[in-house]
C-alpha cells in the first residue's frame, strides 16, 4: 500500500515500528507476531468540542513526535502478512473509546484539553 501525505503528491510509506508480541508454534515451525501501534490525538474547543484542527500531526507514534498514519504501514517482506486489523486499544486505563485525556487518564476533566488513543494492528511472519 503507498498513501500519499494530505496535501501533497509525494507517497508516504512509513517502515513499520514493531514490537515483539510472542511467538506460537504453527506446526514445526516458529511464526513471529509483532505489534504495530500509532497515536491519534485530538484537541478540545470549547465551542467546537474535539477537532484535530491546529495540530501539527493528527496521527502520530507514541511519543506525538513523528507523524504515522495507519495507511502508511507497510510490512517488512512479502514474508510477513497481518494477522488482524487495526483496532483501538480499550483497557481499564482509557475510556470507553479508547481515548486517553492529557495523556494519561480515563476520564475527562473541566481542563482537559488534548486525547489521544493507541490504534494496534499485529503482522505475523510465515
Amino acid at each position: 500500500i503507498m498513501e500519499t501525505n494530505p496535501g501533497s503528491e509525494e507517497p508516504a510509506v512509513r517502515p513499520v515500528r514493531t514490537r515483539t508480541r510472542g511467538q506460537a508454534m504453527s506446526g514445526k515451525r516458529l511464526v513471529d507476531n509483532q505489534e504495530v501501534e500509532v497515536w491519534e490525538r485530538q484537541r478540545y474547543y470549547p465551542v467546537k468540542g474535539w477537532s484535530t484542527r491546529m495540530l501539527s500531526e493528527s496521527f502520530s507514534d507514541k511519543t506525538g513526535t513523528k507523524q504515522e498514519y495507519k495507511e502508511c504501514f507497510l510490512l517488512p517482506s512479502a514474508d510477513w502478512a497481518w494477522l488482524t486489523e487495526w483496532t483501538i486499544d480499550i483497557n481499564p486505563n482509557t475510556d470507553e473509546e479508547g481515548w486517553l485525556y492529557d495523556g494519561d487518564h480515563a476520564e475527562k476533566h473541566w481542563n482537559d484539553f488534548t486525547r489521544r488513543r493507541c490504534w494496534k494492528r499485529v503482522m505475523v511472519k510465515g
